[in-house]
């Protein structure tokens, strides 16, 4: 057995003594992948996009982005969006690289106990919808749509 490998079986080992499951892998040669995906934004449901705004605007310091005034970027360009909606549910959407990577990525937390939700997808659907273990939803999107 491989070190990188005896040393994941004993990380496994005594994080089992505690009850806990490791939920990232200790090592990639293990087989396990390690994340492709960032926050790419917080999708937030309002009752009123313009009130919302002024006030995450002023507490974040973001500023509307220029393609979608509803859309709060950070002022230095690092960071999540900040999506203000007042018809979607409340959800974070994650970036995937490419198709390639989304659909790694989507196998990938899906094999760590998140499910694919039955969704109704416009025909160029460029997100999957998900729900984590506690139900919650979130889409794994393709940044790239057009690669």
């Amino acid at each position: 057995m491989s070190d990188v490998r005896r040393n994941d079986r004993m990380a496994a080992i005594r994080l089992s003594g505690h009850q806990r499951l490791w939920p990232w892998p200790v090592a990639t040669c293990t087989g396990m992948l390690t994340p492709m995906v960032t926050i790419g934004s917080l999708v937030l449901n309002v009752a009123d996009v313009e009130r919302a705004s002024a006030f995450w605007r002023q507490a974040l310091g973001y500023r509307p982005s220029p393609e979608n005034p509803a859309v709060l970027v950070p002022d230095g360009g690092a960071g999540p969006a900040l999506a203000l909606d007042e018809d979607d549910r409340t959800h974070l959407d994650l970036r995937a690289a490419n198709a390639a990577e989304q659909r790694a990525e989507v196998a990938r937390l899906v094999a760590l106990g998140a499910r694919q939700v039955d969704w109704e997808y416009p025909e160029d659907a460029d997100f999957v919808v998900l729900a984590d273990t506690e139900g919650n939803l979130f889409c794994v999107i393709n940044a790239n749509p057009d690669e």
